[in-house]
């Protein structure tokens, strides 16, 4: 059997100021949110198993290794939730994302919102 290992640790701290410090973009799947994301590595770098599989076609992983990568992910997924984040594949499947989107009718009654505070100051 292979050794597996706990997959990477993910410094989330930085992972949000990274965030914060890129441009919102209108999201290409849903015309009312804007996204931005940080990449985060590639599934080979960051699952303990080191592998990339599917549930439907995972002859290269044995359950065990399985298991890490899903307790992994598992874990990864809770506190991204905590953050508003979500963790998501890209183009490439092997590549992962931690993408923070929002809704732009938000965005935009915050902007008037904003700058009424700053009209009454």
């Amino acid at each position: 059997m292979p050794e597996i290992g706990d997959g990477a640790v993910l410094d989330y701290a930085s992972i949000r100021k990274s965030l914060d410090v890129e441009k919102w973009t209108s999201d290409e799947n849903d015309a009312s949110l804007e996204s931005r994301c940080v990449f985060l590595g590639t599934t080979m770098s960051l699952f303990p198993s080191g592998k990339f599989w599917t549930i439907w076609a995972c002859s290269n992983v044995e359950s065990a290794e399985m298991a890490a990568d899903m307790d992994w992910y598992h874990e990864v997924e809770t506190v991204f939730a905590s953050m508003s984040i979500s963790f998501e594949n890209g183009p490439d499947p092997c590549d992962c994302f931690a993408v923070e989107y929002r809704d732009k009718a938000e965005v935009s009654i915050d902007l008037v919102f904003n700058t009424e505070e700053r009209v009454r100051l």
